[in-house]
């Protein structure tokens, strides 16, 4: 018990080094929120889809997914993806809130498991550190796997959900101006990250066609 216990707390300061981590989720997340005061609960429950059969996979299956084609296929789906989502931030930023929020966009369930499942440095993030954590929770048994499975996806759902609640009663207080303000740098960091994904599955497809 007191192993686990050790165990769980390092598990969760390490796994904070993967939640609170500035990323395309996160820019999702609060682009999301501008419309749904729940938004982060639905973004966790997709990444919770994505991310819990991902554990029992990566302890199995890792030489597989670290393969440089898989890499790249979900680097350039999940830029593409993020690409999108800019544009859709872009256009509310420049319409009147009242407008933006009676539109109908898409779920941030959806989002969650698109962005989750297409970013290829939460799969990295698995293959590396969640690996080693994965396996030592394993080896103490499948009690203790659920648990650290339930306790780190606790951690995404409690910071992604006080994240959207913020920013939606952020954009309420501040008026329309700065509520499409935000909107707009939202759809720049998605711009960023959707542009860095792309680029990064252009060179590992380059590298593979070119023998490199």
């Amino acid at each position: 018990m007191r192993e686990l216990s050790v165990f769980l707390g390092s598990a969760i300061v390490i796994s904070l080094s993967g939640v609170l981590q500035p990323g395309a989720l996160t820019a999702a997340t609060v682009s999301a929120a501008a419309r749904r005061r729940w938004a982060g609960a639905w973004v966790a429950i997709g990444h919770g889809v994505v991310e819990l059969p991902l554990m029992l996979l990566v302890v199995q299956w890792a030489d597989r997914l670290s393969d440089p084609r898989v890499g790249a296929a979900i680097g350039a789906v999940g830029g593409a993806f993020l690409l999108w989502m800019a544009w859709g931030s872009f256009r509310n930023a420049a319409r009147p809130s009242e407008q933006a929020a009676g539109e109908t966009t898409r779920h941030p369930l959806a989002i969650g498991v698109v962005m989750s499942g297409c970013n290829p440095y939460f799969l990295g993030w698995w293959l590396t550190v969640g690996l080693g954590l994965a396996q030592e929770a394993g080896s103490l048994g499948r009690v203790a796997f659920a648990v650290f499975a339930g306790v780190h996806w606790s951690l995404d759902l409690i910071w992604l959900t006080a994240l959207a609640w913020t920013a939606h009663k952020g954009g309420k207080v501040w008026g329309a101006k700065v509520q499409r303000v935000v909107m707009a740098m939202c759809g720049a960091a998605l711009v960023f990250f959707g542009g860095k994904f792309i680029y990064d599955a252009g060179v590992g497809a380059y590298g593979l066609l070119s023998g490199g």
